[in-house]
């Protein structure tokens, strides 16, 4: 995992013409979340809990798929740089990996 410079972007150089980065402002009240940049003609912002699935933008096929890949296979790192490099939201990382179990009243 490699995070360079004021961009966020990591992975760098890991799967063809794919970037992906994290904005150091991101409002609290958005998804955790991953951009993802395809060869400079596509842009989408990928949801980091869950299913892996584009919250807006658009990629193609293949490069969709391949994101989703990549962020199921880095979930817990993925998440932790959200934590710590973004103003978004914060999330516990045990209970998104489903590590912690919901507590009922």
């Amino acid at each position: 995992l490699i995070i360079c410079g004021d961009a966020g972007e990591v992975f760098r150089d890991q799967d063809p013409g794919l970037h992906y980065y994290f904005h150091s402002r991101e409002p609290a009240h958005h998804e955790p979340h991953v951009h993802v940049h395809y060869r400079h003609d596509y842009e989408a912002s990928m949801s980091l809990l869950g299913e892996p699935r584009i919250l807006s933008g658009n990629l193609p096929t293949k490069a969709e798929n391949m994101a989703k890949q990549r962020i199921v296979n880095n979930r817990e790192e993925l998440i932790k740089l959200w934590n710590s490099r973004t103003d978004g939201r914060r999330v516990d990382v045990d209970y998104a990996l489903g590590l912690t179990p919901i507590r009922r009243p």
